[in-house]
């Protein structure tokens, strides 16, 4: 509707009195002219009235009706024509309404859509890297943007290092900020979104991104558990409608997944780290658990081959003992039985002088069988042993050693003598016993020597000799030689001691065995 059809109304509302108006002042004005001043009639007269009645009021009334119908014809056209323009003006806005609610609903679905592929890429992808990709990519295209990037905070150094980076120069990535400084700087201090428009104009740019060309930046912060990890911003050259509340919504929704991709990832790469350590370590216990069941074979093995050599030594013993029983003392008291016989006789026979003399020779076996049991017995454990200790039962056996095997056998005491546990002081003795014996039975030497040293926290005892040696290697390999050897290291483990065999073919042999000795052991008392 135009300017005049809007003024009409007024117009005709206007016109309704000043048209009446005039007809009936022209009107009057002429009847009156023409009958007092043309026809002179007399202004009284019942005709001049009667004109001047009917032109003063009939045309002027009829006139106003008239208008006053014209004017209400046209305030309902102009209302009718506002009213219509105002349905015009409200389907308009609803239009324009539903355009932008139909824009928005386009740009969640939009926004749903990228999200729910996004969060597809953190279930599928567990390569961090291009799972960030992604995700800058997505923001930044949803978003109108044409770059971004995204930062980690690290606690250790204080900085928000760059980590993730679309449609920026390759130098950016790997990029630091100090905490504060640059807009990831700031978001992550202050664990707030920031939106700047004019970061050319910016007093907060940031020096490591001086020479960046665009215009406005929108960054929000990633936050895991409460916490702030880092920043995700993105970048636009201006062209542009600037960032808004709605652009950090969107932005944030990103920044969720983000964090979880970024956790998600990293405890893929802790798990698989664990995964491989786990491995290692049961691939290490598997080889320990054979290499010690290969050992417990060997060990079961060896302790079978030393019970078989320990039943095998001691019938030795026995056999020995039965031998030196038959051979020393079961001839004696058959010599000893005979000589009481006879002396028996020469008594009856009162021939006295042959019964002291049968009587003398009594007495000089029962000696010889008194000397005898006492070397059968001091071969089985010499009395020494627990009555004076350790020392003087090897030099005695040093002594008794020699005289057996005419092999020169001399011993050196170190230190202060101290008595030990029984338990020790017996595996020491019989270590040097079984070594004493080795010597006697193969190593064809002219001398061996013993070497006691008592030491503050330790003992150490030396046996070595002069004979022929042997390669201890092959010597542990074959079952017959290795059970003395191995019997003696027993000996030294049992009481928490080392032994160690040093030998060589045409070398002699050297049995080395230290023992640690317990500080409240006392010096041991001299033989009287």
């Amino acid at each position: 509707m135009g300017r005049t059809d809007r003024q009409l109304p007024g117009l005709l509302n206007q016109l309704r009195w000043v048209i009446p108006a005039l007809m009936a002042t022209l009107g009057v004005g002429y009847t009156l002219i023409e009958h007092f001043l043309i026809s002179s009639h007399s202004i009284a007269s019942a005709h001049v009235l009667r004109e001047v009645l009917v032109i003063g009021t009939v045309g002027p009334t009829v006139a106003w009706w008239l208008l006053t119908w014209a004017t209400n014809i046209a305030r309902s056209r102009q209302q009718a024509e506002e009213a219509l323009a105002q349905r015009n003006r409200e389907q308009i806005a609803i239009a324009q309404e539903n355009v932008r609610l139909l824009h928005e609903a386009r740009q969640r679905f939009q926004a749903m859509t990228a999200l729910h592929e996004t969060s597809l890429d953190i279930v599928s992808e567990l390569n961090r890297e291009q799972v960030l990709q992604a995700i800058l990519q997505r923001a930044a295209d949803l978003l109108g943007a044409q770059g971004g990037s995204l930062g980690i905070y690290e606690p250790e150094t204080n900085l928000v290092r760059k980590i993730a980076i679309h449609n920026l120069p390759a130098k950016y990535r790997g990029a630091t900020l100090p905490l504060g400084e640059g807009v990831a700087g700031k978001v992550v201090a202050t664990g707030e979104p920031l939106i700047v428009n004019d970061y050319l104009q910016w007093t907060g740019r940031s020096e490591t991104f001086a020479d960046t060309p665009y215009d406005a930046l929108l960054g929000v912060p990633l936050r895991w558990q409460g916490e702030v990890v880092g920043c995700l911003d993105v970048l636009d050259l201006g062209e542009r409608r600037p960032f808004s509340e709605e652009d950090i919504w969107l932005l944030s929704s990103f920044a969720d997944l983000a964090s979880i991709a970024i956790k998600n990832a990293d405890l893929h790469e802790r798990l698989v780290h664990l995964g491989q350590e786990l491995e290692r370590k049961v691939e290490q216990r598997t080889n320990e658990l054979v290499q010690a069941q290969e050992a417990l074979a060997q060990k079961t093995e060896q302790l079978q081959r030393l019970l078989a050599a320990t039943v095998h030594i001691q019938e030795e013993e026995r056999v020995r003992i039965a031998r030196d029983l038959h051979d020393g003392s079961n001839q004696l008291i058959t010599g000893t039985l005979y000589e009481i016989q006879a002396a028996h006789e020469s008594i009856l026979a009162q021939r006295p002088a042959v019964a002291l003399e049968k009587l003398g020779i009594i007495k000089g076996l029962l000696r010889k069988i008194e000397a005898e049991n006492q070397r059968i017995i001091s071969g089985l454990r010499p009395p020494l042993l627990d009555a004076q200790g350790l020392v003087p039962a090897l030099k005695w056996h040093a002594r008794t050693a020699q005289d057996r095997s005419q092999i020169a056998c001399s011993i050196q005491v170190s230190g202060q003598p101290r008595r030990l546990s029984p338990e020790a002081e017996t595996a020491v003795y019989r270590i040097v016993q079984e070594s004493l014996n080795n010597v006697m039975a193969h190593a064809q030497a002219q001398t061996v020597e013993i070497r006691v040293s008592f030491r503050p926290a330790r003992l150490c005892v030396i046996v070595e000799d002069d004979g022929t040696g042997f390669d201890v290697e092959s010597v542990l390999a074959t079952a017959p030689g290795q059970m003395g050897l191995i019997g003696m290291r027993e000996r030294a483990e049992s009481i928490g001691g080392q032994l160690k065999v040093r030998s060589l073919p045409g070398h002699g042999t050297r049995i080395v065995l230290n023992l640690p000795l317990a500080a409240e052991l006392v010096p041991a008392r001299s033989p009287s």
